[in-house]
């Protein structure tokens, strides 16, 4: 579903890479996405996340 872009509702963009995204399977994951789209961040309503690198 991923790869079809199927219901996917964020795009990770990490420098000139795009990635589309399930919100309920990052937040599942991991407690920092959890928190980014739960708490009262821009995050929770923006349809991207823009990260310049991963270390």
């Amino acid at each position: 579903m991923r790869q079809n872009t199927q219901m996917t509702d964020i795009t990770l963009k990490v420098g000139d890479v795009c990635i589309q995204a399930h919100r309920v399977v990052l937040a599942s994951t991991s407690p920092y996405f959890f928190a980014m789209f739960n708490d009262d961040m821009a995050e929770r309503q923006s349809r991207e996340w823009f990260c310049m690198k991963l270390m």
